[in-house]
């Protein structure tokens, strides 16, 4: 278990319920919200390091037009991938994917909760 501050009372305790036992408020969404953006940032950094190219990672954070866009890019550079042109975009876009990956892996959980999640900053 751990310790956390009661969102109502300030007060510290140990997690063992979902309810503060000094000032009985409820915590247990806010625990489990933590977790959940803990979770969302692992696996959307990963996805855009593994799978960016193609904008997975956009997707799984709801950034859909970002995510159709990297698809059409990759898309149109797969047709044409006899011409130079197409693969060094398609080398930028991966480029872009892993950049991204490191950057959403390097942030606290709070700094993607607000960066990402809350005030939705589409590209890095």
């Amino acid at each position: 278990m751990r310790n956390i501050a009661c969102p109502v009372c300030h007060k510290i305790f140990e997690v063992k319920s979902e309810y503060c036992p000094h000032c009985n408020s409820k915590i247990l969404k806010k625990v489990q919200g933590v977790a959940k953006v803990q979770k969302k940032r692992a696996v959307a950094g990963w996805l855009a390091i593994l799978v960016g190219s193609v904008g997975m990672h956009k997707f799984y954070l709801g950034y859909n037009k970002q995510g159709i866009v990297m698809l059409i890019i990759s898309f149109i550079c797969a047709v044409f991938a006899s011409t130079l042109y197409a693969e060094i975009i398609f080398c930028i876009v991966a480029l872009i994917g892993i950049l991204e990956g490191v950057t959403y892996l390097r942030k606290t959980d709070k700094e993607f909760n607000r960066i990402y999640i809350r005030n939705q900053q589409y590209w890095f």
